[in-house]
Parts: structure tokens; C-alpha cells; sequence
């Protein structure tokens, strides 16, 4: 990560009320990775490669 999310690879940033909140991921959550058409969940051992959507 670099810029204003440098320091914070293994974060979620969401862009709330003009700033950028950084959360760690919890098991069970899903992001959908938008450039790749994919669907991802976090597990004890880390993002999951996604399933295409």
C-alpha cells in the first residue's frame, strides 16, 4: 500500500464523512474485488483467491 493507505496492506479502507477509516478484517467478511469480477472471503489464513461473480 502506498500513498494514504501506506502502512495499512492488510486493512479495509472505507472513505467516510470526507476521511478514510482503516478496519482489520474479521473472519467471515466479503469483498467484492470489482476489477476482477470476484467474490473473496476472509479466513484465519487470509483472503480466499475469490470466486468469479
Amino acid at each position: 500500500a502506498t500513498g494514504a493507505w501506506a502502512g495499512r496492506t492488510d486493512q479495509i479502507a472505507v472513505w467516510v464523512n470526507g476521511a478514510w477509516e482503516y478496519h482489520a478484517p474479521k473472519v467471515g467478511w466479503l469483498a467484492f474485488i470489482a476489477a476482477e469480477d470476484r467474490l473473496a472471503v476472509y479466513k484465519t489464513g487470509g483472503w480466499s483467491a475469490g470466486v468469479p461473480v
